[in-house]
């Protein structure tokens, strides 16, 4: 559940988490200077690639004791300018996170709806824009919301539709809004 493999996983720092992808030669001596474990590129379990898959488990404890050592922005920081792979892990949720981080607005990731029920509130936008139909985001309907257009678009008159409601051949609710009507 942690990842791949030791190179390719995710690691408590402290308070936090942080996520390392170092697949490359390269990265892993980055990765070993900037953690401060030069040692490592000389010991026999890890100099090859090979090696690092076989002896994945103590390499994995070594990384661990090290990331523990420090906050996972510090992380962050330090071993993307090293050229490593490194993010801090969001372990605020995931409404925290939709919620406070600028990043999910600028980037179109969601958009304001509105609830006859419970009001305004805001959605994830859609993965996909097509150029030729638009998306659209909004509120699921309430229960029965729109019978009464359909069934007039069906032709039926108001007095069939009030006959159908008062014998409970087709229903609706109102939208009463949170905190009241004993909601």
């Amino acid at each position: 559940g942690y990842g791949l493999h030791a190179l390719h996983r995710l690691y408590e720092a402290k308070r936090g988490h942080v996520f390392i992808s170092c697949p490359f030669e390269e990265e892993w001596q980055s990765l070993c200077n900037a953690l401060g474990l030069g040692d490592l590129l000389e010991d026999a379990r890890f100099k090859t690639r090979a090696g690092r898959l076989e002896n994945d488990d103590a390499l994995a404890e070594e990384l661990q004791n090290a990331f523990k050592t420090r906050l996972p922005r510090e992380w962050e920081e330090t071993l993307i300018a090293a050229g490593v792979a490194c993010v801090e892990v969001e372990d605020s949720g995931m409404f925290n996170f939709y919620s406070q981080d600028p990043h999910v607005e600028e980037n179109g990731f969601i958009r304001p709806a509105h609830n006859p029920r419970i009001g305004d509130y805001w959605r994830y936008s859609p993965v996909v824009e097509l150029s030729k139909t638009p998306t659209r985001v909004g509120s699921g309907p309430l229960r029965g919301q729109h019978t009464r257009s359909i069934l007039e678009e069906l032709g039926y008159s108001n007095e069939e539709i009030e006959t159908m409601y008062s014998n409970r051949i087709v229903d609706s609710e109102e939208p009463t809004v949170w905190g009241e009507a004993g909601h």
